[in-house]
């Protein structure tokens, strides 16, 4: 009977273990589920942000891009303007020696025209005094 009793006092303290290692069991499976539950959530929010970095990594390049080619367009007008701008300084610094050589020929009649005058008057001056 003694020898009974302790088997059923083993079988209840087997009984008593079993259940607390099924317990904690089932409580290590379950943490293990929510791991790599989390695990699954990190690599998908990791997948997400990568596919975001890349799109707005895509999208600096095609800004970066249109300001390249927008600069080089300013740039090109640019230099269209300074070229047209060159050249019309070019047309008017020719325009400005005409005037100046015309000018010059003017000034130049205006003194014959003066000395001329001088000499008919000077003529006048002594023929009216002279007689």
């Amino acid at each position: 009977m003694k020898e009974s009793e302790e088997l059923k006092k083993t079988l209840a303290d087997l009984t008593n273990k079993v259940e607390t290692l099924s317990a904690a069991q089932e409580m290590n499976e379950s943490i293990t589920r929510e791991k790599v539950q989390q695990v699954k959530n990190q690599r998908k929010s990791l997948k997400e942000k990568q596919e975001r970095i890349e799109g707005l990594e895509r999208k600096l390049g095609e800004i970066i891009q249109d300001s390249i080619q927008e600069q080089e367009k300013v740039i090109r007008q640019c230099d269209a303007q300074l070229f047209n701008s060159d050249q019309d300084i070019e047309t008017l610094q020719k325009a400005l020696q005409l005037k100046e050589q015309e000018l010059k020929h003017i000034k130049r009649l205006g003194k014959r025209i003066l000395d001329q005058r001088t000499d008919t008057e000077a003529f006048f001056f002594d023929g009216s005094h002279s007689s």
